[in-house]
């Protein structure tokens, strides 16, 4: 609802009163009070750091705080490290064919996550600024370049056109590595780096391998302890208050340097341990790949490492967007969820709440359990109904995908049962074939089904996509309005495909950059991040496929057809404006 210049201009004039103002003001305000530099913190020293356990591996890394103390120039900098780094062919990356470079990790350190920008007066604003560079031209040697950083312990940042004519060098001339590097080079490119077309991706690496089976995250944090045996702790960990979102230039350098050095050391670490690379120099890194994936997947690793650079340059300036088509297909979604749940309640109790899965979960569960029970009463006496709750819910795990779960809480016991996408699915699939429900009950359960399906699809088509687009569109220098989109790298397929596959909830620093104006609990949130759009699918917008039904041309609408349009009209609008407020 509101960027850091204070920019609430974007919503319906209703939602802008007075008051809600006055509430997004205060907020802001009461926000930027807390975004002070962070005091000189010792327990981010590696002396500190090398105390935690696990943390001991740190001890055989150099780690270089590069200031213009020490390096009156960055030129100096690409100077040791041409001496010191160590040089790769096409014995380990086939692409580079009778060429060698010099390799180097490279990591961004940065105010934020987005990747999203607006081109004003012929220029490129990201919202996201680099706050350091983080290199290593080996697992157990590491840079660190502060160029935003706070000065409160008196080392001075480069300033930033050095700091980009200095990566406009570097990767010019050197083969990059990154982890995650669709995230790192989009940054790079937004800032005026114009990136190498040789480099190296840890996490696609790792993906190609078949790590993806075997480790619950692709992330560097959990691979570097997996296949590194190198904790590497959280920054909000070093913190001496518990919080969410740490903006990297709030911290000094000094502060900043162990932890992003960490990052990119491990990253060379993971190259040479997944690839077999230079091992007979780095022997305390462990050889984990079996098979070089630039071979074996040769043209998967081609087609993702030449066609993602291009996928992103297309969609780096969001969609175009017709706001009136928007705007209707909007209305006409809210529509369809308020017909929707009129129909989901005439077969829900109104007390249960569509936004609780363990609710509907419990009432589902329950329903089907006193039809059960009633089929089989006579056999009640024989069994016992111990071992018929145990027959009901291997039959539900089995054909419904139906989990049931007994909680320990205060008042004594909670039964509960899981409603997922999964547990419509399933019931959809098999209900007819249930013997012990009658056909009233089949009926009901598969309208059931059908309807919170189609409920879900619909509220993320809205809430995910169509509301977000509404709310954060801008015009461009062209006068083309557009509506900018997160695309986030997701190892989708062997193609390695951009998806929406997570909002980042748990993650307030990928949220949208807003105010939350809550009416029911009285209180106004602001939530930092950016004004970027959560990510939209760029391969189509997935939707629950609709049953069709016979229509009929109808020439005028009945008086109480059109009375109850025109109610719907206003609840529609209101529902909209509801929605506003949350973003």
């Amino acid at each position: 609802m509101i960027s850091k210049k204070f920019n609430i201009g974007l919503l319906d004039p209703k939602v802008l009163n007075e008051e809600n103002l006055l509430k997004a003001k205060n907020c802001f305000e009461k926000y930027k009070e807390t975004q002070t530099p962070l005091e000189n913190n010792e327990l981010f020293s590696k002396e500190n750091i090398l105390k935690l356990e696990g943390h001991k591996w740190m001890s055989e890394v150099e780690m270089t705080l590069v200031s213009p103390s020490k390096y009156s120039s960055l030129d100096l900098l690409l100077d040791e490290i041409e001496e010191l780094c160590y040089d790769i062919g096409n014995e380990t990356i086939p692409i580079l064919k009778n060429q060698r470079l010099g390799v180097v990790a490279v990591d961004l350190e940065t105010t934020g996550l987005s990747i999203a920008s607006k081109r004003i007066g012929g220029k490129l604003e990201p919202d996201t600024k680099i706050v350091g560079i983080c290199l290593a031209i080996s697992p157990y040697k590491g840079y660190y370049i502060p160029c935003l950083h706070t000065e409160i312990d008196d080392i001075k940042n480069f300033p930033y056109c050095e700091v980009i004519d200095f990566l406009n060098k570097l990767e010019n001339k050197y083969f990059t590595i990154f982890h995650n590097a669709q995230y790192d080079r989009e940054i790079l490119s937004l800032h005026g780096v114009k990136t190498n077309k040789f480099y190296s991706d840890t996490l696609m690496i790792a993906y190609h391998s078949g790590l993806k089976d075997q480790f619950i995250s692709l992330g560097l944090k959990n691979l570097s302890k997996e296949i590194l045996k190198r904790p590497m702790i959280e920054i909000n960990e070093l913190m001496s208050k518990k919080t969410d979102h740490i903006c990297f230039d709030r911290l000094c350098a000094s502060n900043a340097y162990v932890y992003g050095c960490s990052d990119a050391v491990n990253t060379y670490g993971l190259f040479v341990s997944l690839l077999n690379f230079r091992t007979d120099l780095f022997k305390n890194i462990k050889i984990y790949g079996n098979e070089n994936p630039y071979f074996f997947q040769k043209l998967v690793c081609d087609l993702d490492y030449k066609a993602l650079d291009y996928s992103r340059a297309m969609m780096r300036f969001g969609l175009p967007i017709d706001k009136e088509i928007l705007e209707l297909n909007l209305k006409t979604s809210l529509r369809r969820l308020i017909l929707l749940e009129r129909k989901i309640y005439q077969i829900l109790p109104a007390e249960i709440s569509l936004t609780s899965a363990e609710q509907i979960g419990i009432w589902l569960g329950n329903f089907l359990y006193s039809h059960f029970k009633e089929h089989y009463k006579s056999k009640l006496d024989i069994m016992g109904e111990e071992a018929l709750l145990e027959k009901f819910t291997i039959y539900i795990k089995e054909h419904f995908n139906i989990d049931r779960k007994v909680k320990e809480v205060k008042s004594g016991k909670k039964i509960t049962y899981n409603a997922s996408k999964d547990v419509f699915a399933g019931l959809l699939k098999n209900i007819n074939n249930c013997k012990w429900l009658s056909e009233t009950s089949k009926k009901t359960l598969d309208n059931f089904a059908f309807y919170m399906e189609v409920y879900g699809s619909l509220t993320h088509d809205i809430k995910s996509i169509l509301l977000p687009i509404y709310r954060f569109n801008y015009n461009d220098d062209y006068n083309m309005c557009r509506g900018n989109i997160n695309l986030r790298f997701n190892g989708a397929g062997a193609t390695g495909r951009y998806a929406n596959a997570t909002d980042g909830s748990k993650n307030s620093e990928k949220k949208g950059e807003r105010i939350i104006i809550s009416e029911v609990k009285k209180d106004t949130i602001f939530i930092p991040g950016s004004t970027q759009l959560i990510g939209i699918n760029a391969q189509g917008i997935p939707s629950t496929t609709f049953r069709e039904f016979k229509a009929y041309e109808i020439v005028e609408l009945p008086k109480e057809y059109l009375e109850e349009k025109q109610a719907l009209d206003i609840e529609v609008e209101n529902l909209l404006l509801d929605y506003l407020k949350e973003l």
